[in-house]
């Protein structure tokens, strides 16, 4: 047989299907930034508007019918004892599909991971952007460094989002 079939629980031979990759972006960013912007801290959808943008990729499916998986990673470090917000947009929508706080302090390095698993629905362009914020304007959030400001790890220290584009099952 095929490297394209397998053997059902049925005793048959069958072509496997769904779940094959169609697509993967990678983007990174190793830049080091202070941001002090705020996501409301509220029990409403962060905005796109909100926040700072650490991560953004242009995306294009090659499939109406597929699913997206997008994940980010983002590295940083907070001024104070203090929380921080992350999430994740599609330019398509101004509320976040999802996000992620965290309670950081004594100004140490630490880092936020988002996911989201999505329909496609179409082949258009659209853009994916991962965006840090604060409860507070009072301090600030240090991206790809620590929260006392300080480099660690050269280029290593890095944020980094990846969209991978899966066939239908």
């Amino acid at each position: 047989k095929s490297s394209g079939t397998f053997l059902s629980g049925t005793g048959a031979w069958a072509e496997a299907g769904g779940g094959k990759v169609l697509q993967t972006i990678w983007t990174n960013t190793a830049t080091q930034t202070s941001t002090n912007v705020v996501f409301g801290w509220d029990d409403t959808l962060p905005q796109i508007s909100e926040g700072t943008e650490i991560l953004t990729q242009a995306f294009t499916p090659v499939s109406a019918t597929s699913n997206i998986f997008i994940q980010a990673k983002i590295n940083f470090g907070l001024s104070v004892n203090a929380r921080a917000v992350g999430a994740l947009f599609v330019s398509t929508s101004t509320d976040a599909f999802t996000e992620s706080y965290m309670h950081e302090g004594n100004t140490e390095a630490t880092f936020m991971y988002l996911q989201w698993y999505v329909a496609s629905g179409s082949t258009s362009a659209r853009t994916y952007s991962a965006r840090i914020g604060l409860s507070g304007t009072s301090y600030y959030a240090r991206v790809n460094k620590s929260g006392n400001n300080s480099p660690y790890f050269s280029t290593a220290n890095n944020s980094n989002m990846l969209i991978t584009e899966y066939e239908a099952n």
